[in-house]
């Protein structure tokens, strides 16, 4: 009896087997599809991160230009000629841009602030409101809700406050004692008058309907680098003998520096 059905037992175990292979076969290739919808639903999210950031940035460096631009047409007589704008400054003082960031400083001509104005002065046309973008109490040195803030030392890595030292980290002189602040970004554009900056709860609302949602922020500084090296003497040698011998020691020196 036991010898007739050995060959279906066989038969079913052998089955059993094919069909145990199949499933694992399949939940093999379940798990790499899932893997890989994975990576590139990160990849896609991350490059769309990338593009938002890009698309902030680039929103933040056209604002400022614009109210560079606002400032100069503000302190100018506007005329046209050839269809080419022409400004000619109403005085000595509307020359250069307005010193808003004055801390000691003769390299930083601004800095986002919420204590002033882009530009002021008797000197400007009143009926060109000078816009007011940073919003009070809101210090790039302040952390954010995700712990993230800017440091002093990282406003002067360039080393336009002060001497950058022969450190890593430039050393940062006492007079700065007021980084920049925050400019908020809604989906509106940039804030014109924190003055008058939405409540909080509309800043972080973010249904379609509210136009007052913060979407980015951004910060910066405006330096006058117009003195700060002389480009007829700077990588001269200071003379013509022993160049070569010398050329080490004119690399630390003002007239060696590297352009």
């Amino acid at each position: 009896m036991s010898t007739e059905h050995v060959p279906v037992v066989r038969s079913r175990g052998s089955a059993l087997a094919i069909t145990l292979a199949a499933l694992a076969m399949v939940s093999a290739l379940l798990v790499v599809l899932l893997n890989q919808s994975r990576t590139s639903r990160l990849v896609a999210y991350s490059s769309a991160g990338q593009y938002r950031c890009d698309v902030l940035a680039h929103t933040a460096l056209d604002t400022i230009t614009g109210d560079l631009r606002t400032e100069i047409a503000a302190g100018s007589t506007g005329s046209t000629s050839n269809n080419i704008s022409i400004y000619m400054p109403t005085s000595n003082f509307t020359a250069v841009p307005c010193l808003v960031a004055n801390q000691g400083f003769p390299n930083l001509l601004k800095q986002s602030s919420s204590h002033s104005r882009f530009w002021s002065g008797p000197s400007y046309d009143d009926r060109i409101a000078a816009p007011v973008r940073s919003a009070a109490n809101n210090s790039s040195q302040t952390p954010a809700a995700n712990g993230r803030r800017i440091k002093i030392s990282q406003w002067n890595k360039p080393g336009l406050l002060g001497d950058p030292g022969s450190g890593a980290a430039p050393s940062i002189p006492d007079a700065y004692a007021t980084p920049p602040d925050w400019v908020l970004l809604t989906r509106q554009g940039a804030v014109t008058d924190a003055y008058s900056l939405p409540a909080v709860r509309y800043l972080s609302d973010s249904k379609a309907g509210n136009a007052n949602y913060a979407i980015g922020r951004y910060a910066y500084t405006i330096y006058n680098e117009g003195g700060l090296c002389d480009v007829n003497v700077a990588g001269h040698p200071k003379s013509r003998f022993d160049v070569l011998s010398g050329i080490m020691h004119e690399q630390y020196s003002t007239e060696g520096g590297q352009l």
